[in-house]
């Protein structure tokens, strides 16, 4: 008696083989999905750290513009020392970082102020000197303790009771290019950074009214413009114009 040879059923070769092709491709398909939402997501993080960035320093410039002029108002209602200026490429704000008074009268031709507090105060920095009627600025060639060496002698003489010593702090705004780096520089210190990844910073200091405008291009998307209008309160007090 002859028996039937049975078949076994399943895939054949190719089948397998187109099976597997197929499953490759779906794979591959959805790795390379994946990799693109993942290349997208980085992206908006890196514009929005971007944004953050921006905002920070923004902030941090308005803070700067509004101080300019604080503390530096002479007594005939102008400024005793220009509170912003553009000094090349560079924005310079000044403003009062610290107050003390004679502890002596100083005649006029003196080149010493004995001072009740002398602490801060260092060769190179700037200082008003200043009473009901006039002021002058000058520059220190030294600070020893509580005495003051001008590098010029003062003009007219100031009487203790009525005269204050202010001592200027200068903040300096400026592009590094090279390093696509916008700085903040205080005084003699180093310029620190205040935001990565700028293009380009621009500025313009209104008249007659002492409105600042300032304009930083950034790496983010297309090299987007951010823009702020800051009114220097502080300087409009002081009588800029």
């Amino acid at each position: 008696m002859n028996r039937a040879r049975g078949r076994t059923a399943g895939f054949s070769l190719i089948e397998s083989l187109t099976a597997l092709t197929l499953f490759l491709f779906i794979i591959l398909a959805g790795i390379e999905i994946f990799g693109s939402a993942r290349r997208t997501l980085v992206l908006l993080e890196e514009a929005q750290s971007d944004e953050e960035s921006v905002a920070a320093a923004l902030d941090r410039i308005r803070s700067d513009v509004r101080r300019a002029g604080r503390g530096l108002a002479g007594p005939d209602g102008l400024e005793a020392v220009a509170s912003l200026e553009a000094s090349g490429e560079t924005l310079v704000i000044r403003c009062e970082e610290k107050t003390t008074y004679l502890a002596a009268d100083a005649a006029a031709g003196a080149n010493v102020l004995a001072v009740e507090d002398g602490r801060d105060f260092a060769a190179g920095r700037t200082v008003v000197i200043m009473d009901g009627t006039k002021s002058e600025t000058a520059l220190l060639a030294a600070a020893e303790g509580d005495a003051l060496t001008l590098s010029a002698p003062l003009a007219g003489s100031f009487a203790r009771a009525a005269t204050t010593t202010v001592l200027v702090q200068r903040i300096s705004l400026y592009m590094d290019a090279g390093r696509s780096v916008l700085r903040r520089k205080v005084d003699a210190g180093t310029g620190q950074p205040l935001l990565e990844g700028a293009r380009s910073f621009d500025f313009s200091i209104g008249s007659p009214s002492p409105i600042v405008t300032i304009s930083v291009r950034t790496r983010a998307g297309n090299e987007e413009t951010h823009a702020t209008t800051i009114h220097a309160r502080n300087a409009a007090l002081a009588g800029r114009h």
